[in-house]
């Protein structure tokens, strides 16, 4: 298992793990797959796309922390609230984490504040990601975003920074 993690360059307590939900993996496999790496890492992150809460639903225990990255407008809004309303382990606990925030398309009503989502939600938010233009450089260069030293990263460190103070 060890074998198929790979070092962020610039940061070397963090590992990677690529797999594709497109593979032949049953959700047991993928289960036994997470409980592995569980013994592995104090903090596992979990990318999944819109309409895989099936696989949610039986990767995620009581003691885990689901934190949903949203864009702060009338679709994803809508798609996270049916995201919500799914079954869940009863003591999970989900938080929600605004992504490519942009003040001019808040002043246009094109997208909405922090505090309006949260209370649409009824959902803390754990914080908000500006939109940032070194991450599109960043994937040209061939490089992760995550080794983008813009406002993205930035306002990313701080959300969970206070996720592991708390």
């Amino acid at each position: 298992m060890e074998a198929a993690l790979y070092p962020a360059v610039r940061y070397p307590q963090l590992r990677f793990a690529c797999a594709s939900l497109h593979d032949e993996v049953t959700a047991a496999e993928l289960s036994g797959t997470i409980l592995a790496l569980h013994s592995l890492c104090d903090i596992l992150v979990i990318d999944l796309p819109t309409g895989q809460a099936a696989l949610e639903e039986r990767m995620l225990t009581d003691e885990d922390i689901r934190i949903i990255v949203l864009r702060p407008d009338d679709a994803s809004i809508r798609s996270t609230e049916r995201l919500l309303s799914g079954a869940l382990p009863s003591a999970a606990q989900s938080l929600l984490l605004l992504n490519r925030t942009q003040p001019t398309l808040l002043h246009a009503g094109q997208q909405y504040d922090a505090q309006t989502v949260q209370m649409t939600l009824d959902c803390p938010v754990l914080g908000e990601i500006p939109e940032d233009g070194t991450i599109p450089l960043s994937a040209i260069r061939g490089r992760p975003a995550i080794e983008c030293d813009g406002p993205a990263w930035t306002a990313l460190s701080q959300a969970f920074l206070s996720l592991l103070e708390s």
